[in-house]
């Protein structure tokens, strides 16, 4: 019995390998060396300004710390955002404010409060529904 494989990968061609290659280096490789490069002076400024004492090293700490808080901060609000959508799609998915005005008026009409109240707890549920 022959061993032979059961896919075999076909020979690339020459000509779109190396378009390929050099549209993967302008697009990922070039920009990457280059934020590399911003960040590697940006550091070399700051340890600079601090030895220095051109500056003053509380203020080079405040920038760095906000340059560290900020992808944290952006990750909140991203999963605000989504928490948000996924309590209010919950609301529209169990019909929440129904179910406050049907508590509601049975709260109000053991407390006596009159018909009043229960008319405009009523009107303010069916209009935020």
């Amino acid at each position: 019995m022959e061993n032979k494989p059961k896919f075999q990968v076909p020979e690339r061609n020459p000509a779109t390998h190396a378009i390929h290659r050099r549209e993967v280096f302008w697009q990922i490789t070039f920009p990457l060396i280059i934020a590399l490069l911003l960040i590697l002076g940006l550091v070399g400024v700051v340890i600079f300004a601090g030895f220095q004492g051109l500056g003053e090293v509380s203020r080079w700490a405040d920038v760095s710390l906000i340059w560290l808080l900020l992808p944290a901060l952006v990750v909140v609000l991203v999963m605000l955002l989504m928490l948000s959508g996924v309590v209010y799609l919950i609301t529209r998915l169990l019909a929440i404010p129904r179910l406050c005005a049907v508590g509601t008026r049975f709260l109000l009409s053991r407390s006596g409060a009159g018909e009043i109240h229960l008319g405009q707890a009523c009107r303010a549920y069916s209009q935020a529904a």
